[in-house]
């Protein structure tokens, strides 16, 4: 039992120093990655102006963007699109950009599935390589034709009071690779406006904000082999401990439960003959102390002088059956890693 409680302490502090390596190793680790950057900007702007019908009563054609507009009075829409990314060095990139339209009708009675659903390829999927630190698209003066969305609305009027929502999306994407990083850069950028179509209300037109930023972005090297096969091989160590550790508690588990069983099992079996004890066992001086092998020496004592046996539990691990004749002590020691199946062996 000792030998395996020394054992169980080494695993122990195996598991510690590989707690403490890992955390060393991997500190260090960090000091010897080197931190690769890039710095870029991006900007996206979305900007359009309402051109209105030659019999408005507007004195002028066109109106900004932030205006409320009248839907019948609305012949297009003139729409620019600008995407700039600016890089810190160059790029070897393939970029990719769409503009599409989604008209959607709705019954006014029902605003959660489209009576109509179309979709309209304005601008088609155009590809794009080069190399450089300035990667953009200037989609400019874009014609969205309202009044041909709104004449295919206006045919629902005879079957439903209907409403519709025309989204013009343009999308952008690219991937890059570049010589400071490893893997590969990208970014996606979307932007949508949406137009209301209704003759009968003024309208309001939504579009996205416009974007302005700045960062920087950061790759680490690669950690050495020699540092994974470190980690490897640590967090091995550590598990085995802890696998060990694990089984040397569940052994204790087992241990205890098959002790007290058998504990149990006497006092159950010979409750007639057993009385408990408060307090401990203890031999005194000048008593004629007599250990016997085990329990049914002591319950043989029991039979032929017909005295109690009175049972001491000195501790989880440890319980003593003993008989008092005037000075003389018969007893029995059970302890946890006693063999208790030899010892309590059925008595013939």
């Amino acid at each position: 039992m000792i030998k395996k409680r020394i054992e169980i302490i080494i695993y122990i502090i195996l598991a510690i120093l590989s707690i403490a390596c890992l955390t060393l190793v991997l500190n260090f680790s960090k000091i010897r990655t080197n931190q690769k950057k890039i710095a870029y900007h991006k900007t996206a702007n979305t900007s359009f102006v309402t051109e209105l019908k030659d019999n408005s009563y507007y004195n002028t054609k066109y109106l900004e963007s932030t205006y409320n507009v009248v839907a019948n009075l609305i012949e297009a829409f003139k729409i620019d699109y600008n995407y700039v990314y600016t890089l810190s060095e160059d790029a070897k990139y393939n970029l990719t950009y769409s503009l599409k339209a989604y008209l959607e009708v709705y019954d006014s009675t029902n605003n959660t599935k489209p009576i109509e659903k179309k979709e309209y390829e304005l601008v088609p999927r155009t590809a794009i390589e080069g190399t450089g630190s300035v990667i953009k698209v200037d989609l400019l003066n874009q014609t969205i034709d309202y009044q041909n969305y709104n004449k295919i609305v206006q045919n629902w009027k005879k079957e439903v009071t209907p409403e519709a929502n025309l989204r013009i999306v343009f999308n952008v994407s690219w991937i890059g690779e570049t010589n400071t990083f490893d893997n590969q850069i990208n970014d996606t950028y979307t932007s949508t406006i949406k137009i209301p179509i209704s003759s009968l209300k003024t309208i309001t037109i939504e579009k996205p904000a416009n974007v302005d930023e700045s960062n920087v972005m950061t790759e680490k090297d690669e950690l050495p082999m020699k540092y994974k096969i470190t980690f490897a091989l640590i967090i091995v160590v550590f598990v085995a401990c802890l696998v060990r550790i694990f089984l040397y508690i569940n052994e204790i588990n087992e241990e205890k439960d098959k002790y007290e069983q058998q504990i149990n099992k006497i006092l159950r079996e010979f409750d007639r003959a057993i009385t408990q004890a408060k307090g401990k066992f203890t031999l005194k001086k000048g008593d004629n102390n007599i250990e016997v092998n085990d329990f049914y020496e002591v319950m043989d004592v029991h039979d032929n002088l017909n005295i109690p046996i009175i049972f001491y539990r000195n501790s989880k691990r440890e319980c003593y059956f003993a008989i008092r004749n005037e000075s003389t002590v018969y007893y029995c020691t059970l302890k946890k890693s006693t063999n208790l199946q030899k010892n309590h062996k059925t008595k013939k």
